[in-house]
C-alpha cells in the first residue's frame, strides 16, 4: 500500500506539472505516455504476434506533429488515411490476416488517437475536467463499493466492482463537476452536469474495457511502470475514453 501511495503521488505531481506548464511540455508528455502505452499494448499481444502494431509508433509521432501545428482537421483526416494504409497492407501483403488489421486499427484509435485530444485541450481550463472526473469516479466508486457494495457490476471482468460503487462514482463525478463549474463561474451548469455524468459512465466503460482486454489475453496488468498501479494503460484506461468526450464537448456544445 505504501509503494502504491508513493508512486501514485509521484504520478500526480508529474501530471499536474505537465498540465500546468502546458505548451510543448504537455504535448511531449502526451507523446511519451502514448509511446509507452503502445509498447505495453504490443507486449500484451506478443503471444499472438501482431506485427503491424509497430506502425503505431509512427502514427503517434504524426499526431504529435499535428498537435504542434494545432490542426485538428489533420487528426480527423489521419483516421481515414490510417484505415486506408492498413487495408492496402492487408490486400497486397499475404503475411497479414484480418485479425491483425482489426487489432491494429483498434489500437490506433484506442491509444494515440484518444490521448492526442489532451494536447488539443492545452490552454483550456476544461482540460482539468478529464482528470477530475476520472479521479472522482474512481475514488467515490472505491469508497461507495466498500461501504455499500452488494451487487456485482461485471463479476467476470472485475469481481470487486459493484453497481453501488458505480453509482457512487457517478454521483461523485457529478458533484465534482458542479463544484468545478461553480469555482470557475462557468455558464450552462446543466450542460456541464450532463457532461460529468456521461464522462463518468465512459470512465467506468474504459476501466471495464481494459479489464476485458487483459482477461482475453491472460495478463493481470499491462506493465509495472507505476509500482502498485500497473502500467500506463492501467492508469489511463478511463482517460482514454474521457479526453475525446471533453474535447468534442468544447468543440460543439459550448
Amino acid at each position: 500500500m505504501r509503494t502504491r501511495i508513493i508512486s501514485g503521488l509521484i504520478g500526480v505531481i508529474l501530471l499536474l506539472g505537465a498540465v500546468m506548464t502546458g505548451g510543448i511540455v504537455l504535448k511531449i508528455s502526451v507523446l511519451v505516455i502514448t509511446l509507452i502505452g503502445i509498447k505495453e499494448f504490443r507486449r500484451a499481444f506478443s503471444k499472438v504476434n501482431i506485427k503491424l502494431t509497430k506502425y503505431l509508433y509512427l502514427y503517434s509521432i504524426l499526431l504529435f506533429v499535428f498537435s504542434i501545428l494545432n490542426n485538428y482537421n489533420l487528426v480527423t483526416f489521419s483516421i481515414v488515411l490510417n484505415l486506408i494504409i492498413f487495408l492496402i497492407i492487408y490486400v497486397f501483403n499475404s503475411d497479414y490476416n484480418i485479425n491483425e488489421i482489426c487489432i491494429s486499427v483498434f489500437a490506433s484509435l484506442y491509444i494515440p488517437f484518444s490521448l492526442v485530444h489532451i494536447s488539443f485541450l492545452e490552454g483550456n481550463i476544461l482540460i482539468w475536467l478529464i482528470f477530475i472526473i476520472a479521479f472522482s469516479t474512481d475514488t467515490f466508486a472505491y469508497f461507495s463499493g466498500n461501504f455499500f457494495g452488494k451487487r456485482k457490476l461485471a463479476p467476470i471482468l472485475s469481481p470487486k466492482k459493484t453497481i453501488e460503487g458505480a453509482i457512487g462514482g457517478l454521483i461523485g463525478a457529478l458533484i465534482s463537476t458542479i463544484i468545478f463549474v461553480e469555482i470557475f463561474n462557468l455558464d450552462n451548469i446543466f450542460l456541464y452536469a450532463a457532461l460529468g455524468v456521461i464522462s463518468s459512465i465512459a470512465s467506468v466503460i474504459g476501466d471495464l474495457t481494459a479489464s476485458k482486454i487483459k482477461r482475453n489475453i491472460g495478463i493481470k496488468d499491462y506493465g509495472n511502470i507505476m509500482p502498485g498501479h500497473g502500467g500506463v494503460l492501467d492508469r489511463f484506461d478511463s482517460i482514454l475514453f474521457i479526453s475525446p468526450l471533453i474535447f468534442y464537448f468544447i468543440s460543439y456544445l459550448i
